[in-house]
């Protein structure tokens, strides 16, 4: 027992090891991912593995070293032992130099973006698919025991099982930890969430027992089961995790089905070690070895509960749905794992195809007949969409489900297939920078001041201006009210990685913007146009400035995720105080207060009622530091003379409907972002503008070169355009257009139309919602089909105009 557990960990170690080295090669090949995840370093986790990467490679090496010590001098001699042992003997020489040529360098930290993609990705995986195909080449301990087949009731009865325990652990746990839903919302969340991880589960009892019928025993069967394995995990890394990355469709599916393949060895080679044999059928293979009924059931259910635990544990997480969805799948293949050695049969009954198929098909005729019925009924009421989103939000394995079982392909297929080939939808193209992309402004006599505050993840309805429960916010509170607040101001992208460069060029991007930025940059050409005196913190656009743009950089020493507000603000006084250039000041900020990596926990105390209090007790310490800010601008006179800019590269999504940080969705709380701005009072008296009209991040800079300059900015979408004019100049109206809003992390897009009717669709998934924005929150809205059709359409027309805009099709 004791030879055994140490086998295990050593293994686990050496797999855990690898896969992640493997993973960080994935990161590292995406030069999105790579720019934006880390190179910021925004995962102390992380960057602490990359910089011990030797040492915990040289560890994976020498455990997995010592679990070879059998196979290096085998029992018996015969060709497939002989076999083995040459495995094990080069693996011990070739690993171990790689191992020791490691340990000279930190050869993870020395990689760039996209560099070194053939060593790591599937490089990393050699290792593991080497110990595979040791293990099965090995001599297998003899059984311990006579196995018990699992029959056709049997295999029902576990996977069926199964499901309703996992249903069970996470409603319970959503009901320990409300997501913020109504009673009826959260029973139609646990209805549905049954519904979708019954289903589930019968389409792995069809595939399941399809395979047994078809496959026989022994290695047919074998084969068969090491197939399905490694195409669950290969389908799930495709289509739930890697699209998240910017990866073109063939990275992916080159990334992913490498990973099944080596997942599905491993755990074959793992438990041929423990004396697996090929003769109890493919549904076996997924069985534990353990007798009796009530040890397996009992185990079953505690793999559920660590499961369940682990995902409300870090719940509160960005990117949470990727990681709670693989957790989830993890702790139902554990669980069904030992349901079906629950419910082995001592007297199996004979197979048949078309037995016991009722209760799979009725399950399965719910799940796709209830959508189509509350549709056809033309009632918001019975609409099933909002329903599934708490379902998805309470119970990660029912999210799995819908994306799985619920998808739904829009008729209009042709709009579709354009927004996934232009360079939007994709991050390795190459785009070319418009004609009419950096435009240099002709300052007026005398330029104001700016300062552009950008708060990550600020969100609109926790500021006073926006909400009136709001009490945490008196500074911002008190500013607002001499300056503009426009009340429907949205990001056009769900996520820092678009959001900020956006800004910054004051029109759409496509992904690959770093490669044309210093030609389309129209903030960056308005600060040397001036010229001002440049000081800046942003971490996401800084490296792409043109070199002879001068600037000062403030808090150098601060990693992108510990930004804050009160730091820069005393870094850019100093700077005010210490400077003696009498040309106007240009300062633009992008701090990390509220960012979901420092408003997990904390309050100091302060109880927030209606608000999630971490997010809050960050916000109202920003706030102290933004009023002081405002005062030393006044008390100094430089108030008068300044413009002054507060918004939001993106929102974030505080536990609505279990969703937690800005990852790749496009919900109302992430595109609705504050927007408030002050000006001079001789140039407030000189300028007008609307309000209520929809106004977009990507309309700040050419706001500003219109203020700045000698002529109003007038570009429409995709480009921004200013939002003060003169009394003898119009705004053109938004509240007929269409506005198309996108994620940075995913093909996920929005539709604004009328200000206020509000369409979200996945085109990887294919899920969809619909809202009706209201003042400070949202209500779901009834997604005809009429509707549907309507804003696919439109998003591909937008999406047509930026890539003819860049270089497209």
């Amino acid at each position: 027992m004791i030879a055994r557990a140490a086998f295990i960990a050593a293994r686990i170690v050496a797999l855990a090891v690898f896969g992640l080295t493997w993973a960080y090669g994935v990161v590292a090949s995406s030069s999105f991912a790579f720019d934006m995840f880390v190179k910021p370093q925004l995962s102390p986790a992380l960057s602490a593995f990359v910089t011990w990467h030797p040492v915990w490679f040289l560890a994976a090496y020498l455990a997995s070293a010592l679990t070879l010590t059998p196979v290096l001098r085998p029992a018996k001699a015969s060709v497939r032992s002989r076999a083995a042992q040459v495995l094990a003997i080069g693996y011990v020489l070739i690993m171990g130099a790689i191992a020791l040529w490691m340990t000279q360098g930190a050869f993870l930290a020395s990689i760039g973006s996209g560099q070194n993609r053939v060593l790591l990705v599937p490089g990393a995986l050699i290792p593991v698919i080497w110990l595979a195909l040791i293990d099965h080449l090995k001599e297998s301990p003899a059984a311990r025991h006579v196995a018990l087949p699992i029959d056709q009731r049997g295999l029902w009865m576990a996977l069926s099982s199964t499901a309703v325990l996992v249903w069970i652990a996470h409603a319970v746990a959503a009901w320990l930890a409300p997501i913020g839903a109504s009673l009826a919302q959260v029973l139609a969340g646990s209805a549905w969430a049954l519904l979708l991880d019954l289903a589930l589960a019968q389409v792995a009892y069809v595939a399941l027992a399809f395979a047994s019928t078809a496959g026989g025993a022994a290695w047919p069967a074998y084969v068969i089961s090491l197939c399905g394995y490694s195409g669950v995990v290969a389908l799930f890394a495709e289509h739930l995790v890697l699209p998240t990355l910017g990866l073109h469709a063939a990275d992916r599916a080159l990334t992913a089905w490498p990973l099944g393949i080596a997942a599905a060895l491993a755990a074959g080679g793992l438990r041929r070690s423990f004396g697996w044999t090929s003769a109890d059928g493919v549904a076996a293979l997924y069985a534990t070895r353990v007798e009796r009924r009530s040890t397996a059931i009992a185990l079953a259910i505690g793999a559920v509960i660590t499961g369940t635990w682990v995902a409300v544990r870090f719940v509160q997480f960005d990117w949470v749905f990727v990681l709670r969805q693989a957790i989830a799948v993890l702790e139902a293949a554990v669980a069904m794992s030992f349901m079906l050695a629950a419910f082995r049969s001592r007297v199996p009954r004979p197979w048949s195809v078309f037995a016991l198929a009722g209760p799979a098909l009725f399950v399965l005729a719910v799940v796709y007949a209830v959508p189509r019925l509350a549709a056809a009924s033309g009632s918001a009421a019975l609409e099933p969409q909002q329903g599934i989103e708490h379902a998805v939000a309470a119970d990660p394995l029912a999210r799995v489900a819908a994306a799985s079982l619920l998808s739904r392909q829009p008729a209009d297929t042709s709009a579709v297939q354009q927004l996934l080939d232009v360079p939007s939808a994709e991050s390795s193209l190459h785009p070319k920078a418009p004609t009419d992309a950096n435009t240099r402004v002709t300052p007026v006599p005398t330029p104001p001041n700016v300062f552009v505050i950008v708060l990550d993840s600020l969100r609109r309805d926790y500021l006073s201006p926006y909400n009136s429960a709001v009490s945490f916010t008196p500074a911002i509170d008190a500013w607002a009210r001499e300056s503009f607040v426009f009340r429907n101001a949205l990001t056009p992208y769900g996520g820092t990685a678009l959001a900020m460069p956006s800004l910054w060029a004051g029109r759409a991007v496509p992904h690959g913007w770093a490669r044309i930025l210093p030609d389309i940059n129209r903030l960056e050409a308005l600060v040397n146009s001036v010229p001002y005196d440049f000081a800046l913190n942003d971490h996401t656009v800084r490296e792409h400035l043109r070199p002879d743009t001068h600037y000062t950089f403030l808090n150098p020493f601060t990693a992108s995720p510990q930004t804050d507000l009160c730091q820069n603000v005393a870094a850019l006084e100093a700077h005010l105080h210490s400077r003696t250039s009498t040309a106007p000041v240009f300062a633009f900020l992008a701090p990390m207060n509220v960012h979901i990596l420092n408003t997990r926990v904390g309050t100091g105390g302060e109880s927030f009622p209606g608000f999630h209090a971490p997010y809050a007790a960050q916000l109202q310490r920003a706030d102290a530091c933004f009023g002081q800010f405002i005062t030393n601008l006044k008390a100094s006179g430089l108030y008068d003379r300044s413009i002054v800019v507060l918004t939001s590269d993106h929102g974030d999504s505080l536990g609505e409907d279990g969703r937690w940080g800005h990852q790749a969705f496009m919900y109302p709380e992430i595109v609705r972002i504050p927007l408030i701005i002050s000006l001079p009072s001789e140039m407030r008296r000189s300028v007008t503008t609307d309000l209520g009209r929809t106004a977009l991040l990507t309309d700040v800079t050419p706001t500003l070169m219109s203020l700045v300059g000698t002529r109003p900015v007038t570009d429409d979408l995709p480009s921004g355009s200013t939002l003060f004019v003169t009394p003898d100049h119009a705004l053109r109206d938004r509240r007929r257009s269409s506005v198309m809003l996108m994620s940075s992390y995913g093909p996920v897009f929005g539709l604004l139309r009328r200000g206020t009717e509000y369409y979200m669709t996945d085109l990887q998934t294919w899920q969809e919602s619909a809202f009706s924005l209201g003042t400070t929150g949202y209500q779901p809205a009834l997604l005809t089909d009429a509707r549907r059709r309507l804003s696919l359409s439109s998003i591909a027309q937008h999406i047509g105009l930026v890539a003819r805009d860049f270089g497209g099709k």
